[in-house]
């Protein structure tokens, strides 16, 4: 009996170790399994938290870029008002030379008008007087 229950406890000995073994090799198994799945899955998290980088710096380049073409529009924008303002400037200074030229020459002309007239009235009042005079002096002489 007692090499029986050796022989019986050595068999339970050993199917608990090979269970023992089975057990562990399926937990080594398990863990491998568990661990190919992590590695996949931080594999999978980092390619995600990459893509969403790319998408944020992405989205703040064109926010950038958008920034820089809004400077630059506002930047040209000024600049062609400024070359406005500068044509209108010289566009209404030439305006005033031309009105100024043009009140010069119509003074000119009319001070020469007035000058002219005033000739021409001296010229009928001393030619009125010197025939007055003319007609005086025949008066006179018919009268002597």
């Amino acid at each position: 009996e007692s090499a029986v229950a050796t022989a019986l406890a050595l068999e339970r000995t050993q199917a608990q170790s090979v269970q023992r073994i089975s057990l562990e090799a399926a937990v080594r198994e398990k863990e491998a399994q568990l661990n190919v799945l992590a590695a996949r899955e931080i594999k999978q998290a980092v390619h995600d938290a990459r893509v969403v980088a790319l998408e944020e710096a992405e989205a703040r380049a064109r926010e950038e870029i958008e920034k820089a073409c809004q400077l630059v529009r506002n930047e040209v924008r000024e600049e062609e008002m400024a070359h406005r303002r500068l044509l209108v400037a010289g566009l209404e200074q030439d305006v005033e030379t031309r009105v100024a030229a043009a009140v010069a020459a119509a003074s000119q002309k009319a001070a020469s008008e007035a000058v002219a007239t005033r000739d021409e009235e001296n010229a009928s009042l001393t030619q009125r007087a010197i025939q007055i005079a003319v007609d005086e002096a025949i008066a006179k002489e018919k009268e002597e």
